[in-house]
Order: structure tokens, then C-alpha cells, then sequence
């Protein structure tokens, strides 16, 4: 839980500096943590949780935003590789996980 902790403080400093995401320069609109770790960072239009298991951060992210035949906006694939690409950093040497839900 400590990673998750490095990782929410980031993003709370993203939040508060008015950091954009993707090529469109999404901000994040919110951000909350639980009482067990799990983090909700919410965008325009887009929803992303992120939790620790087993050793692991898991990225989960709405399935379309990976497919070609949706409608979603465009730059939303961009902003999750460059949102995953951050939590990476972070991250250090603790595995990654994508999820699509």
C-alpha cells in the first residue's frame, strides 16, 4: 500500500498544479483514495481505477478506449498510455498491469 500511497500523492500534486493528460490536455477532474488503497482518478469522459494486489499496481481501464470501434474521443488511448507511462515511473520496479473492464 505504500506505492499506492507514492503513487495517489503524485497525482494529488498533478491535480493541484492543473497537469493535463494527453494530446487534448485532459485534466484530472477528481481523485479519491479508499480506505484500502484503491485509487479513482476521473477525466472528461473517462474513468480510471487503479489498486495494488498481490506485489502488483493494476490499471484498470474501460475496455473501449483499447478498441478501434467505439465511440469515444479519439485522444483517450493516448492518455491512458501516457497516464500508465506516469504510474510506471512511480512505480519503480513494481509490475504494471492493465486491465480492461
Amino acid at each position: 500500500m505504500e506505492m499506492m500511497e507514492k503513487i495517489y500523492r503524485k497525482l494529488q500534486d498533478q491535480f493541484k498544479q492543473g497537469f493535463a493528460f494527453g494530446p487534448v490536455g485532459r485534466p484530472i477532474q477528481s481523485i479519491d483514495q479508499t480506505s484500502t488503497g484503491e485509487v479513482t482518478v476521473v477525466f472528461p469522459g473517462l474513468l480510471i481505477l487503479l489498486e495494488e494486489v498481490g506485489g502488483r499496481i493494476i490499471v484498470k481501464l474501460p475496455g473501449a478506449v483499447r478498441s478501434t470501434n467505439n465511440d469515444l474521443a479519439d485522444d483517450l488511448g493516448e492518455l491512458c498510455d501516457q497516464f500508465i507511462a506516469m504510474v510506471k515511473a512511480e512505480a519503480e520496479s513494481v509490475p504494471i498491469d492493465e486491465i480492461l473492464v
